[in-house]
């Protein structure tokens, strides 16, 4: 409302120093004089009167909807930043966010490593995931699977939500780069845990990777984001469509929106500006949790990518979803909340080999390394390592089973099918 009061103001002001100049009588000399000093202090007030900003403006209207879903928050928030600001640009030289700054580091280094696999500008960027504790057995077998894949383990970037859980997993990884949050004390409970979905916990850790990933991409650092939990078939980095500038975001196609298990984010203007919206937008979204244990449900959330893919819709950036037969989602598998996958799986390998499959479509971690295993999709030992013994093995058997569309060690187990606290559905034999 300040604006408005100052333009009112700024007429009236005006109105009235009109009518002491017409006066031009001796008498009102003195009454002119003072009035032209009261105009003069009142301009140079408002001069100086500190102005709403457009950040200012996008968070009072973000308070403003609280109560609306989250998808309606992403479009109002997306809808008005385009009249009322101008997409940021990113300043690798500006401090970042002190909670992040020292992975902003880490990631420049590592980019600034890059140099010596290619030149191309277009290359220059970074594998990049987040996870927990909980997670380290899916990074663990992960780092086995793509071993023999030339550049990928030198251009990984894994974000841990816990310095010493970082240390603990860089000893297992050695050949990536592993960075860790400090560990800070909290009474709503411990966030190292096995979170399922929908858990306070759960979209705690979610709105902490959305806010690492920011803080990349303002930082100017391109990167891949990435879930640990799928099986890579093929080297993506042969994939001619992830090394090109042709466009600005591309993601695969998760079967409901614009996934995050596998997504390309340039680090431009308009990349930065979209993430913003998602960051504020999510954050209210998931206010709800902030003080809440953090195996409590949390009820109706909107998650991060359902946002997202909103945003996109309507930000006018190029962008361009995956081909579902190359970067394919959970829905290949049988069990969890997918179907039996028998239909997916022969139209993918009427395609060829794949590059990527995430094993999504499926609640808990426990049931997601059972299945894995089933299908022959799991690389690291019992002990964390790669037993490089037995890995090609391992690698042979993964490659048959998009061949034979069967999993090597029988079907899904009633152990393995953890229900969907949403949906409910869930098959096993």
């Amino acid at each position: 409302m300040r604006p408005q009061v100052q333009l009112h103001s700024r007429a009236v002001m005006r109105s009235q120093l009109h009518g002491r100049v017409v006066e031009t009588r001796p008498h009102s000399l003195l009454k002119f004089m003072i009035a032209t000093i009261c105009v003069i202090t009142a301009v140079c007030a408002m001069l100086t009167w500190p102005a709403i900003d457009s950040t200012d403006t996008q968070t009072i209207k973000v308070n403003q909807v609280q109560s609306e879903s989250g998808i309606a928050k992403a479009r109002n928030i997306a809808n008005e930043s385009a009249v009322i600001s101008q997409p940021p640009t990113p300043n690798p030289s500006s401090e970042p966010p002190t909670e992040f700054g020292e992975l902003v580091k880490v990631a420049k280094r590592q980019l600034q490593s890059l140099d010596v696999i290619s030149d191309r500008p277009e290359t220059k960027y970074l594998f990049v995931s987040m996870g927990n504790k909980a997670f380290a057995p899916f990074y663990q077998s992960w780092y086995c699977n793509v071993k023999h894949m030339a550049g990928v383990h030198q251009r990984t970037l894994i974000i841990m939500s816990a310095s010493n859980d970082a240390e603990d997993l860089q000893k297992m990884c050695p050949r990536i780069n592993v960075w860790g949050r400090k560990r800070r004390p909290t009474p709503i409970g411990v966030e190292e845990d096995n979170l399922d979905y929908n858990t306070c916990g759960y979209w705690r850790i979610v709105q902490k990777r959305v806010a690492s990933i920011g803080a990349l991409l303002r930082a100017g650092i391109t990167l891949v984001l990435w879930e640990p939990d799928a099986v890579w078939v093929q080297n993506p980095l042969e994939d001619d469509l992830l090394n090109t500038d042709e466009y600005d975001i591309i993601g695969f196609d998760d079967g409901v929106h614009v996934g995050f298990g596998w997504i390309r984010l340039r680090a431009i203007d308009s990349v930065v500006h979209l993430w913003g919206d998602l960051e504020t937008a999510f954050e209210a979204e998931i206010a709800k949790a902030t003080h809440k244990p953090a195996h409590q449900m949390c009820g109706e959330v909107t998650g991060e990518q359902n946002i997202f893919t909103e945003l996109l819709k309507i930000s006018g950036i190029k962008h361009k979803v995956l081909s579902s037969q190359k970067y394919v989602n959970g829905k290949w598998y049988d069990g969890g909340r997918g179907g039996d996958g028998l239909q997916y799986r022969g139209d993918i390998k009427a395609q060829g080999l794949p590059y990527v499959v995430n094993n999504n479509w499926i609640v808990g971690n426990i049931p997601k390394i059972m299945r894995a295993k089933r299908w022959g999709h799991w690389f690291a030992e019992e002990d964390g390592t790669c037993g490089d013994g037995v890995l090609q093995e391992k690698i042979a058997v993964m490659l048959r089973s998009f061949d034979l569309l069967a999993p090597p060690y029988g079907p899904p187990q009633a152990a393995e099918c953890a229900p969907d606290p949403i949906q409910g559905a869930c098959q096993h034999s």
